[in-house]
């Protein structure tokens, strides 16, 4: 999707269009039924306009929901937080803004937008996570995706926040922190690997025989349930007594079921024959 590139603060410089004209053009497109996010975009920028700088931000966070890639949405966001004194929303949104664009030409004036509203908190604590297990995990503090690895000192209001942290192969973390006033909290993150499972079958005609995997004793046939596993390579034995004894290597993965099947030999056929 190709967005285009407008802030709010040029929509100030609008305020002469009739306001009542605004009103009647977004009740037309609120009843499209194909949304049109460039549409809600300036639906948005008619409501600050108005000074209904909450429903505005109502419909720039619905934008988000559906493409939280478009950076200068939470740019705008974060600029009209601002104005109304949602500090954590503004400083959020900022913080996510440089994230997607850490080289933005705005980006001193974000910074110091991000350092007002900080200043502004009466009552604040700070956040910083200096490392994670894995590297590289994506980072998120109440819903936005903030940094990938650690994240450096992030100040919001007291109380709790949300952080979520991912990576594929590992099981996603969440947690609910809380900051006290004039407090860092220093939290570390590590995930856990995900530990993929597979299963072996056994197909083996001969009642009585004993079925070994990786030298541990598994059951005796007629087996009837599957062999787990976490995936990997894993040494199958059948023994039964007048036969001779029976071995693979079967690798375990969590696409199908390994089959075993096995026929025995009799001790009385002679090995060095076949």
């Amino acid at each position: 999707m190709t967005h285009k590139v407008i802030y709010f603060l040029t929509v100030f410089s609008f305020l002469f269009v009739d306001v009542s004209l605004f009103a009647q053009e977004e009740e037309q497109e609120a009843e499209t039924e194909v949304i049109d996010y460039d549409q809600m975009f300036n639906r948005a920028a008619r409501r600050a306009a108005r000074n209904d700088i909450g429903g505005a931000i109502e419909l720039l966070e619905e934008i988000v929901e559906s493409d939280p890639y478009w950076a200068d949405i939470y740019f705008n966001i974060g600029l009209l937080a601002a104005r109304i004194d949602r500090y954590d929303l503004c400083i959020l949104s900022s913080r996510r803004f440089l994230f997607l664009e850490p080289e933005a030409m705005r980006r001193d004036d974000v910074l110091e937008r991000i350092e007002e509203c900080q200043e502004d908190i009466e009552e604040k604590g700070f956040l910083e996570i200096p490392n994670t297990t894995p590297e590289g995990l994506e980072i998120s503090v109440d819903g936005y995706l903030l940094s990938e690895g650690s994240l450096s000192t992030l100040g919001l209001s007291v109380g709790p926040h949300t952080i979520v942290a991912t990576q594929n192969e590992f099981d996603p973390y969440e947690e609910v922190i809380t900051l006290v006033n004039a407090e860092t909290l220093v939290h570390p993150i590590i995930l856990t690997a995900i530990i993929y499972s597979g299963e072996i079958e056994f197909l083996i005609e001969e009642e009585g025989a004993v079925v070994f995997v990786d030298g541990v004793e598994f059951g005796t046939t007629p087996i009837t349930e599957n062999f787990s596993a976490p995936e990997g390579r894993y040494l199958v034995e059948v023994r039964l007594e007048g036969y001779h004894p029976w071995q693979r290597y079967y690798q375990i993965d969590r696409a199908a079921p390994a089959e075993v099947e096995v026929m025995l030999l009799s001790e009385d056929v002679d090995l060095s024959d076949l």
